[in-house]
């Protein structure tokens, strides 16, 4: 009787753990329709060789500003502030996330420009 509970109990929590969303997930598949092709990232690269360390600094600028936001705290109560923490918390997550994609993507480019 007491193996039969606590097997009972397993395939709950088995299925209670398989049926609950467990989040959202923290990684980005990009779609095939986004790439440029075969030696799309190549050719990006090239371009970007092209620029002046000026024109890098301004591009780098402008993405930037249109990424940056001002924030206001005052007046939150205690639940706002904490859907806010966990609202930049994802926006960070998501952030590094494509951060690694674009480190990655820019060594990538690195080898093919030279090899």
């Amino acid at each position: 009787m007491r193996k039969k509970d606590e097997i009972r109990k397993r395939e709950q929590l088995l299925r209670a753990s398989f049926l609950a969303p467990s989040g959202f997930r923290n990684f980005v598949i990009p779609s095939k329709i986004d790439r440029a092709g075969k030696f799309g990232n190549i050719v990006q690269a090239k371009q970007e060789m092209g620029m002046t360390r000026e024109q890098q600094q301004e591009a780098k600028r402008s993405f930037l500003s249109s990424v940056q936001r001002s924030i206001a705290f005052e007046g939150l109560s205690h639940s706002q502030l904490c859907d806010k923490i966990r609202y930049f918390h994802q926006r960070v997550s998501k952030l590094e996330a494509s951060k690694y994609d674009l480190e990655i993507r820019h060594e990538r480019q690195e080898y093919d420009v030279h090899f």
